[in-house]
C-alpha cells in the first residue's frame, strides 16, 4: 500500500465503505515534497476528490506549539496539482502518467473583503473545480457572496458548524476569520434553555436556506458527529 497521510488513510476507509469523500490538504502541515507525496499516495489509493487550503496558524488549534510550514500557499498548490494532472511532478520531472484530481479550494463569505475575492478568482483561474466556504450563519451575507462569485461558474459548497453554546458563538465571532454570527442568533443561544438543541435547530434552519443557494452543505461539527444524524433529520434530509 502506498504511504500517505492519516487523512489519506481515513479518506480511503470512507471510500471503501461506498462514500465519496473529499480529502483535505493544508499547506501549513507539509512542504511541497510532503504534499506531493500525500497527493500521489492518495491517487494510488483511488482518491480523486481533494480540497486544498493554506491552513490556519497552529496557535488557533489544540497544538499551539507546532511550527507551520507554508512552503507554498493554496493558489500555488492548486497550480502544482494541475502539473501532476499533466504528468509532471512539482519539480518539473516527467511522471509515468498523470493524475486526474477534482480539486477544490476554500473561501470566506464576506463580499466586502475584496482581496479575499481576488484570491478566490486566482484559485479558480489556476484550476479549482469547486469551492467550500467558511461556516455560514448570516444568510443575507451568503446571498451577497454568491452574487459576487456567480461569474466564476464553479459549484459552491456552503460550510456549516452547529453551535453548542453562546460562548462558542462569541469565540468564533472574535477569533475565527471569515465567520459572522448575527446578533439574532446570539440572542437565541443566550435565551435557550438547551443551547445544544437550539444550536441544532438553528443549523437545520440554515441548511434549509443554504440548499436553495448552494450546490451542497459541508457540515463541520466540532469534536463529534454524534448529533449529525439528528441535524439532518431536523433539516428534512433523508439518510441513505
Amino acid at each position: 500500500m502506498p504511504v500517505t497521510s492519516v487523512m489519506g488513510v481515513v479518506t480511503k476507509l470512507l471510500l471503501d465503505e461506498g462514500h465519496e469523500p473529499i480529502m483535505q490538504l493544508t499547506c501549513r502541515d507539509r512542504n511541497r515534497i510532503g504534499l506531493q507525496s500525500d497527493l500521489l499516495g492518495a491517487y494510488a489509493l483511488g482518491i480523486r476528490n481533494i480540497c486544498l487550503m493554506t491552513g490556519d496558524y497552529p496557535t488557533c488549534g489544540d497544538h499551539p506549539g507546532s511550527k507551520p510550514v507554508y512552503d507554498v500557499d493554496s493558489v500555488q498548490l492548486i497550480e502544482l496539482v494541475r502539473k501532476l494532472d499533466t504528468g509532471v511532478d512539482f519539480a518539473g520531472n516527467k511522471l509515468d502518467g498523470g493524475t486526474s484530481f477534482c480539486a477544490g479550494a476554500v473561501s470566506g463569505i464576506d463580499p466586502e473583503k475584496t482581496m479575499q475575492l481576488i484570491k478566490l478568482q486566482k484559485k479558480v483561474k489556476c484550476g479549482a473545480d469547486f469551492i467550500q466556504t467558511q461556516a455560514v450563519y448570516d444568510i443575507g451575507m451568503f446571498e451577497e457572496f454568491m452574487d459576487a462569485v456567480n461569474y466564476l461558474e464553479v459549484p459552491v459548497i456552503a460550510g456549516l458548524i452547529p453551535l453548542k453554546s453562546l460562548g462558542m458563538a462569541e469565540f468564533m465571532n472574535k477569533n475565527i476569520s471569515g465567520i459572522h454570527v448575527p446578533e439574532e442568533i446570539m440572542l437565541r443561544m443566550k435565551d435557550a434553555s438547551s443551547p445544544m438543541e437550539e444550536g441544532l435547530l438553528i443549523a437545520s434552519e440554515t441548511i434549509k436556506e443554504l440548499t436553495k443557494l448552494s450546490r451542497g452543505i459541508h457540515v463541520m461539527p466540532i469534536g463529534s458527529h454524534r448529533n449529525t444524524a439528528r441535524l439532518l433529520s431536523l433539516a428534512g434530509i433523508s439518510q441513505k
